[in-house]
Formats: structure tokens, sequence, C-alpha cells
């Protein structure tokens, strides 16, 4: 018989059912002015409708490694995914030092200049990008972060989100060029595993003041060492700090900022050799009325700060009487001689928890009457007895 052909028209007395689900893939993969179109998909020689394209490239750049999978099939897939990327870059993927320093010259380094001039010819197709990832750069340096708040336009423009853990070349006066654009919404300075000493610790007390000024900042991170003496209270009542994480370093117990009307998550790190005050009463007076979400992970041990303040079952009840809808957990916890095994234990609901507490396997303090009850045979105050527990007690 004859082929049928089907027409795509609709009748003039057809009424068509309106997709909303479908209006919303259109309009949420149509290309922006100055963008490429997607790249026509196949499927078993069949080209793929707008829909369902969009679909396949929503999967397609969903995370970092597909884009990157992606990129690599054909020149029009990788100027359309370069185009779109949207995830925190890792600069190592795309100029590394090594490469930069030596491919061209082997027997003469580069200067810094102009590695940031060809790092910012590479960033050129990413029209999309907000974040870069930046471990241990050494030619990162406050030129560098004054030149990306410098620029008008092109993808050095576009960037508000910044991690620059390990570049010793950045200190505060480049933070605070990039938090007068009033774009920085995300920063973070942290250790690495190649520069961890404390010397080469950059967060200072002129960091966290230069980093305070950014109208939007939503997320910092910071490795705070013996330098730092004091600093958190100017990050009080900042309008739009949702997230922060500290990992306390130094010898001085920092005192947390007061007030924090927009923040949701609070992660609190200390090691071996940090002199931070665990006492309940420095938690009492914070007004976090939005937070979600609290995370410690202590490393304080037996040959730790003196001056340091241990952790106490007095302590986890105040926090958990301060924040009560608020999810808190210790994803690592030191030797503490003042926590009473067998109360947290029936707290946490972990019968047998021990002080090897790793991030796979937290502890988390429950909510409600199940926390109160694991205080009935505790008396909670300022004179409470020092407990002296058995290395076997021990969480």
């Amino acid at each position: 018989p004859p082929a049928t052909t089907h027409s795509t028209r609709t009748s003039p007395t057809t009424m068509s059912r309106p997709n909303r689900q479908n209006k919303w893939r259109a309009s949420s993969s149509a290309a922006s002015p100055g963008m490429p179109a997607p790249p026509h998909l196949h499927a078993g020689g069949v080209i793929l409708d707008d829909d369902a394209g969009a679909l396949v490239w929503a999967r397609l750049r969903a995370s970092p490694a597909t884009a990157q999978r992606a990129s690599g099939v054909c020149k029009e897939w990788r100027q359309y995914v370069l185009a779109t990327f949207e995830h925190e870059l890792d600069l190592a993927g795309i100029c590394s030092e090594k490469h930069l320093r030596y491919a061209k010259q082997p027997h003469a380094e580069v200067s810094d200049e102009a590695l940031f001039a060809d790092m910012t010819r590479r960033l050129a197709p990413f029209r999309s990008l907000r974040a870069i990832k930046a471990h241990d750069f050494s030619w990162l340096s406050d030129a560098s972060l004054r030149a990306i708040a410098a620029a008008k336009e092109g993808p050095l423009s576009l960037l508000t989100s910044f991690d620059v853990s390990g570049c010793l070349g950045v200190s505060s006066l480049g933070v605070k060029a990039l938090a007068k654009t009033g774009r920085l919404r995300s920063f973070r300075q942290d250790t690495t595993r190649r520069h961890s000493s404390c010397a080469q610790m950059r967060a200072t007390e002129a960091t966290i003041k230069a980093v305070a000024e950014s109208p939007v900042l939503e997320s910092l991170s910071l490795t705070l060492g013996s330098k730092v003496h004091k600093g958190l209270e100017v990050l009080s009542g900042h309008p739009s700090l949702r997230s922060l994480t500290l990992f306390m370093e130094g010898f001085t117990p920092l005192a947390l900022p007061a007030k924090l009307p927009e923040l949701t998550a609070l992660h609190l790190k200390t090691s071996v050799w940090a002199g931070f005050d665990w006492r309940g009463q420095r938690f009492t007076h914070l007004e976090y009325p939005k937070l979600e979400e609290i995370v410690i992970e202590d490393g304080a041990g037996p040959s730790g700060n003196d001056a340091a303040v241990e952790m106490t079952m007095g302590f986890l009840h105040v926090l958990r009487t301060k924040f009560p809808a608020c999810s808190i957990k210790l994803t690592k916890t030191g030797l503490f001689r003042g926590i009473r095994g067998a109360a947290a234990q029936q707290a946490l609901q972990g019968p047998g928890l021990r002080q090897d507490v790793t991030e796979q396997n937290p502890l988390v303090l429950p909510q409600g009457d199940d926390w109160n009850r694991a205080f009935d045979d505790y008396e909670v105050g300022p004179e409470s007895p020092e407990l002296d527990l058995d290395p076997g007690d021990w969480i």
C-alpha cells in the first residue's frame, strides 16, 4: 500500500492542549543572545526533537565530569559545552602551571603576567562561567585578582566565586579588590596538602575584613592560623552570608560572629593545637535564626593546646537547646575527657560508638525528647563535676 504521510500542521478546528512542561523545557534550553544553539542529537538515525534534545543536554551538562566527556565528542559539541558550562572550573584542568611555564620555552621560565594572560585566553570560550578553583597556583597573585576585578567584559567579568586555597601570592589586597566589585558571592582560602604549614596560611584579620565588604557574599571558607587573634566579629550582621566554614588552627580562642540573619550552614573545624573554647556560654548569645545545619570536626588530642577548653556533654546540651530544630553532626571527635561516653551513646542512639568517628559515620545529635532523656542522669551546669573516664569510655 502507498505510504501515508502525516502532516504536522494542526487543523483549524482542532484545539491543541497546551503542554506547560514542554514550554518550560524549551525556555530553559533556549540559547541566550551570543550563545550557540544546542547541537542536534541523533538516536537510531533519527534526529531528536527540541524537547527530547533539551532533556539529553540537561543530563550531559548536569555535572563537570559528563560535560567534559561531552566536550570531547566533536568541535560543535565542545563549543556548546564550554559556552554553557556553569559549574566550578578547576583551572588545573585547562592551564597546568608546569605545562605553561615550560612547554613553549623549555629552558626559560614564563613570567606570571604571561601565565595570567594565557589563562585569560583559555577562559574565553566559557561564556557562562561563574566559579573558578585555583589550588596551589604560585603565579596567581593580588595583581591577578585586581585584573579580574577590573574586567568589564568577557568571562573574567562574570566570575563571582573564587577558591584560592594554597595560592601564596594572594593576600587581603586582592580579596579587597574582588569585594569592591559587588560581585563576590563565594570565597575560599584554606590550606592544601602542598601548603599546610602555619606560615603558609594566607587568611588574616585583614582578609576577613576585606571579604566582609562584599554585600552579596553567600559562602565563606577560611583557615585561620596563629596570626589571627580576632576579626570574625566584622561578619556579624552580614545580610546575605548563608554558609560559613572555619578551620581553627591558631592558639587564640576566636569568637564567632554574634548575628548572621541568613546563615543556614555552620561548619567548625579545629586542629590538635587549636585553642578554641567549647564552653556553652560562648554559643548562647549567637543569633542565627535560619540555621539548619551544624557540623563539628574537632581534632583535639592529649598533646594539644593546654589553653583549649574541651568539649563536654554540657556544651552539647547547650548547643541542642539553643538550636532545637537544627541538624547537628560530629564528623570527627578528639579525645574529650569531658564527654560522658554512656550518656552520649544513648543520646546519639548508636551503641558502641567510640572515638573513631568519621565523616562517613558521623554522630548525629537527636532532637526533642530523645535528646533530653540522655541527660536524666547527668547534671548540666558550671558546677558539674569533671568526669574522669577510662579510655574505653571515650567517644
